[in-house]
């Protein structure tokens, strides 16, 4: 029969082991993901990156000149500088360089999916998230940060930053069963309280600026959904700024509340990642175009696949412990 003696090393054991309101919400939901399975998921999302680099379009000039060169327009020279480097020479040598970027994304891929050796899954995960940051300053113009106009809505902070969030929260330790890195509801609250900051800046909150948050998800949807899409942001266009306003206005209230209940525990954070979830999907259909991958010209899925993986990884994380 157990001792009914609470112990200080038992009050410090596992959530797993806490009692009833102590855990976090994976503990009481009954959900759970392992590192080793973050790293298989995320593994999928470099894989489906990869199908897309294989693309024909990739191999021409016009991944540098069309998709990389236009990220960095309005951006500091921190960015411009060697961003303009990298578009010289890609565009120079555009099927040499593409025939290292697919293989590459599709090697950290499959190795995410298959490697489970310690020593081996930590070269991986290092490979991938020196990568995954590359693309985000050269290829991505570190998501349009520095520009004054960029959006969570249209993918800020940018899909390759996501993949190495991701990637060090998955970061294998000794027992591929922990959950991922403690730190990441702090990181859940700098991404989505960056993201709400980004949304009351006067460029997101007028009729122009929210009309052309659908109207660039148009250019990349379906056809099915690019003319709806369109009707609609012409519509958003000719309301009243005021109107405008009160609707940036709930658009930012919804993400700090995201912001903040990732750092909350129970059926708060859960409300959180529910929330997550919603604006994740209603963005990438309405402002993402599901990332443009019928296009031809996607280098990716966009952000809502990542920022849904995330709000996995979030609801897997260890609580606040509580002593009683």
């Amino acid at each position: 029969m157990p001792s009914v003696t609470t112990t200080s090393e038992q009050l410090r054991s596992s959530d797993d082991a806490a009692p009833a309101g102590a855990g976090p919400a994976s503990a009481r939901s009954g959900f759970r993901l392992t590192r080793r399975q973050l790293r298989a998921a995320l593994g999928v999302l470099w894989v489906i990156a990869a199908c897309l680099q294989f693309q024909p379009f990739m191999f021409s000039k016009g991944l540098a000149l069309e998709i990389v060169a236009p990220e960095a327009a309005g951006q500091p020279p921190i960015v411009t500088g060697p961003v303009g480097l990298f578009v010289r020479a890609v565009s120079s040598h555009p099927a040499a360089f593409n025939w290292v970027f697919a293989p590459a994304e599709l090697g950290i891929g499959v190795a995410l999916l298959l490697v489970s050796r310690h020593r081996a899954a930590r070269w991986v995960s290092g490979v991938g998230v020196a990568m995954a940051l590359g693309i985000w300053w050269l290829g991505e113009s570190m998501g349009g940060l520095l520009t004054g106009s960029a959006a969570g809505s249209m993918g800020a902070p940018g899909a390759a930053l996501l993949y190495a969030v991701i990637g060090l929260a998955a970061w294998p330790t000794r027992a591929d069963d922990d959950r991922p890195a403690r730190w990441l509801p702090a990181a859940w609250f700098v991404i989505w309280g960056g993201t709400a900051a980004l949304s009351a800046l006067p460029a997101a909150t007028t009729p122009d600026g929210l009309a052309g948050q659908v109207l660039m998800g148009s250019t990349m949807s379906p056809g099915f959904l690019a003319r709806p899409e369109y009707a609609f942001a012409e519509r958003i266009s000719r309301v009243s700024a005021g109107t405008a306003l009160v609707v940036a206005a709930v658009v930012v209230a919804v993400q700090v509340m995201i912001a903040i209940g990732g750092l909350l525990t129970g059926r708060l954070r859960t409300v959180a990642a529910a929330l997550a979830l919603a604006f994740a999907a209603l963005t990438w259909m309405l402002c993402q175009g599901f990332g443009g991958i019928t296009t031809g010209e996607a280098t990716d899925v966009a952000t809502a696949p990542l920022l849904a993986l995330l709000t996995a990884a979030l609801m897997s994380t260890s609580g606040v412990r509580r002593i009683r």
